[in-house]
Parts: C-alpha cells; sequence; structure tokens
C-alpha cells in the first residue's frame, strides 16, 4: 500500500521526538516524574502539532497512552546511571528501543484509524450520493417531459429549443 506524504511526516515527525526523547535525559532522570511528563507532553505536541494528520485532540490520548503503559520502562530509565558511559548502557538502549518502537507502533496505528476513517466518510458520502449517469439521464428526461407539460398549459405549443 503507499503512504501519502501526510502520512510518512507524521510517523517521521515521531521518530523526530523519540530521539529528542533520547538525547533529553537530563529531564527524565533529574526532575520529578511530573515534571518531566509535563515537559515531554508539551515537546511531544509542539513536535507533532504542525503534521495536520490527526486533530490536536489525539495527540495527547497518542502520548498519554503511551506514557502510562510504559511507565514501568519510564521508571526504569530514570535511574541515575542512565548515561552513555554507564556500564548498564546497552541495558538503556534496549528501553529506549521498546518504548520508542512502542510510540511508533501507536502512531501508525493512529494512521492508519484516520485513513479508515476517511475511506469509510469518502464509501459513505458514495452510497449517499451514488447517481449514475443512466439515472440522471431518466431524471433529466422526466423533467424535460414536465417541463414541456406545463409550458403546453401556459399556452406554448412547441417544444422549447435544446
Amino acid at each position: 500500500m503507499r503512504t501519502a506524504p501526510i502520512e510518512t511526516e507524521f510517523t517521521a515527525a515521531v521518530e523526530r521526538w523519540t530521539k529528542e526523547f533520547r538525547a533529553d535525559k537530563e529531564v527524565l532522570t533529574g526532575e520529578p516524574i511530573a515534571t518531566a511528563r509535563k515537559h515531554f507532553s508539551e515537546t511531544f505536541l509542539h513536535a507533532l502539532s504542525s503534521t495536520a494528520l490527526s486533530d490536536n485532540e489525539q495527540l495527547p490520548g497518542l502520548f498519554t497512552d503511551w506514557w502510562v503503559t510504559n511507565q514501568e520502562e519510564l521508571n526504569r530509565l530514570r535511574s541515575p546511571d542512565n548515561s552513555t558511559n554507564s556500564p548498564a548502557a546497552k541495558k538503556y538502549e534496549d528501553l529506549y528501543d521498546r518504548i520508542d518502537a512502542d510510540l511508533l507502533a501507536r502512531a501508525k496505528k493512529l494512521v492508519a484509524q484516520e485513513r479508515n476513517r476517511l475511506v469509510n466518510m469518502y464509501v459513505a458520502w458514495g452510497d449517499r450520493y451514488n447517481t449514475s449517469l443512466e439515472e440522471l439521464e431518466i431524471r433529466r428526461a422526466e423533467t424535460s417531459s414536465r417541463l414541456i407539460r406545463h409550458l403546453r398549459n401556459l399556452g406554448y405549443s412547441s417544444e422549447p429549443n435544446r
């Protein structure tokens, strides 16, 4: 399946944000969890608000769902030895990889839901306004006949020019 540029832009914005999230370890490890969550939520919303894939109400939901689901891993990442020089650096990179992949999967799911919502809307419009050319021609002929009858009733005896 081909992906629309706006969908690619949205998932790329999520990937860029995960890189920023990884680089901002000081906030995750040095701030109270509520402050860290607020900071990351704001940076997430700022990074993705311009993508226009979804309405702005879905973005906080996406972030919150991801944060709550990965709370245990995020708490592990808050450890003071979460640095690139730490002997446990590989363990932390694996945690980052896991939660990044989870966020990207959630973002792709949101993209698919938005795409399906649009497809369903177009299908519904098609069902509602589906009129074949043959049906339009029949309606035109019926309307033309009524107009001719009406004109005859008004005293015009000839058919209108076409």
